[in-house]
């Protein structure tokens, strides 16, 4: 599973019987991706401590400070996912956190303060339910207290990949998905890696961090080594959190970038 997905799935194009361009195309867009589908829980105490999970009440160690004033927004239990990390780029063990503070985001282009991303690497046996800090803890942004903390979803994990456009030739899909045991995305409106999802016609991912004085005319702007880390469904569009490569190679999750896309 751990291959060169990029590589394998170049040989595969490049054996394929596309045009010259075509190929090219597909191999300069190919994108490994993992998709996340969510099941709602009705009792978190049947839920196991280290349950990958979607909003609702975290698995912390006891003496955890709560970050003022942002929302739990999900947990990942490492190990879960590691066998499929074909970019080997989460840790081997261990949780990661992932909290939201809507009003240091209001869907501006990036913000580098709506979201901290916080590792844990220690006994999973001191980790507890937690419940989230009343409303009243929440002094903006209040209203989004019944979306992101009375419901909490298990989440399941699905390896694949996607071109992020449209009209993909089904045979290739097809080819690539049963030669990399790989499911196919059109999209991935929850999952990790892969391309933002975009309404509003950004362009592609680099749109999304060009400087606001950007003359377009002249070309897009240079591509930068982000890793989208994960993105969700977010009322009437999407969000999604990034760290560069670098970042998740050294486990450096001090600083999480964040930019969003609405209908």
């Amino acid at each position: 599973m751990l291959m060169d997905i990029k590589k394998e799935a170049a040989s595969i194009i490049n054996a394929s019987s596309l045009s010259k361009s075509d190929k090219n195309l597909y191999i300069s867009h190919f994108k490994y991706a993992i998709s996340t589908t969510g099941k709602e829980i009705k009792d978190m105490k049947q839920m196991p401590i280290g349950t990958s999970l979607l909003r609702g009440c975290p698995h912390l160690p006891k003496d955890f400070n709560w970050p003022d004033n942002y929302y739990f927004f999900a947990q990942f239990n490492c190990a879960q996912i590691k066998p499929i990390d074909a970019l080997k780029l989460l840790p081997d063990s261990g949780m990661l956190w992932l909290f939201f503070n809507p009003a240091d985001n209001d869907f501006r282009p990036v913000s580098k303060t709506a979201a901290k991303l916080l590792y844990f690497d220690g006994d999973m046996n001191k980790l507890e339910i937690r419940n989230p800090p009343p409303q009243a803890f929440y002094k903006s942004h209040p209203s989004y207290y019944k979306d992101l903390v009375s419901t909490s979803d298990k989440m399941e994990f699905t390896p694949g990949f996607t071109f992020g456009i449209e009209d993909v030739p089904l045979e290739l899909c097809e080819l690539l998905s049963n030669q990399l045991s790989l499911s196919y995305f059109e999209n991935t409106d929850c999952g990790l890696y892969g391309f933002p999802r975009l309404w509003q016609g950004e362009g592609d991912e680099d749109g999304l961090f060009a400087p606001p004085d950007w003359d377009w005319i002249t070309g897009p702007p240079p591509v930068q080594d982000n890793v989208l880390f994960f993105q969700d469904v977010f009322f009437d569009g999407n969000i999604h959190f990034w760290l560069t490569k670098e970042q998740m190679i050294k486990k450096d999750y001090a600083e999480v970038m964040v930019t969003a896309s609405v209908t």
